[in-house]
């Protein structure tokens, strides 16, 4: 039974999500095969001001001075869950393009207690967190949901390479090498997952603002369609 699932493991699931599509770029797949499913993004809040400029990204994603970008993409994170039957639950902590912190890749105050008051109030069957690649946002978010982790007792967990970072070369083996140093050995998964390609790229673009650029920079629904979600287990 190496790498399956419990009967009734999958029921409800919670997904950790750094940003407003990660889940669906790194889980959609599972969130198909798995209705009902609560996905917790950590990095939610719009910024109590933004830069005038813009940031990059947002820029290039087409957003202008004024407009709050953060809130045009809870939107598209709505209509996008929905066609995967997920419900969003936002966190209010800022990304690190939108609000400066001190060590972006540590946990973030109040990360850890937002997680696990979101696990208290979900009561999932299992919970689906990132393995924190590469952006340093989703390295945050590792750190914060295995901080969380010890501190919730009976519910199991999977962790998901985080898509389309885990194609940097080296950087899943660093997060290995990482959990080693921690005590912690990576077992590979293999939870029931939707097979239709053509249904979570639909879902993946009602992330409208965020398609073309990660087309671009990533060729985004090729590598996607060539390649598997990844799951692990930390034990």
């Amino acid at each position: 039974m190496w790498g399956l699932e419990e009967p009734g493991q999958l029921d409800r699931l919670l997904v950790i999500s750094p940003h407003l599509d990660d889940a669906v770029v790194s889980c959609g797949a599972l969130m198909l095969a798995h209705p009902g499913a609560t996905v917790a993004t950590l990095f939610a809040a719009s910024p109590a001001a933004y830069t005038d400029p813009l940031n990059e990204h947002d820029t290039d994603c087409g957003f202008a001075p004024g407009d709050d970008t953060m809130a045009v993409r809870r939107d598209e994170d709505v209509r996008a869950l929905a066609a995967v039957g997920a419900t969003p639950r936002w966190l209010p902590l800022c990304q690190s393009s939108h609000e400066e912190r001190a060590d972006p890749i540590a946990e973030p105050p109040g990360a850890a207690d937002a997680l696990v008051a979101t696990i208290g109030d979900v009561g999932p069957t299992c919970v689906v967190a990132p393995l924190g690649l590469s952006h340093v946002d989703h390295q945050a978010c590792h750190v914060s949901a295995l901080a969380a982790r010890v501190r919730t007792e009976g519910v199991p967990w999977l962790w998901y390479s985080d898509l389309p970072y885990v194609f940097i070369p080296r950087v899943l083996a660093a997060r290995f090498r990482a959990l080693h140093k921690l005590g912690i050995t990576a077992s590979p998964a293999c939870p029931s997952v939707s097979h239709d390609f053509d249904a979570k790229w639909r879902v993946f673009e009602q992330y409208v603002t965020q398609v073309p650029v990660l087309e671009r920079l990533w060729q985004l629904r090729d590598r996607l369609e060539r390649a598997a979600e990844q799951y692990w287990t930390l034990d």
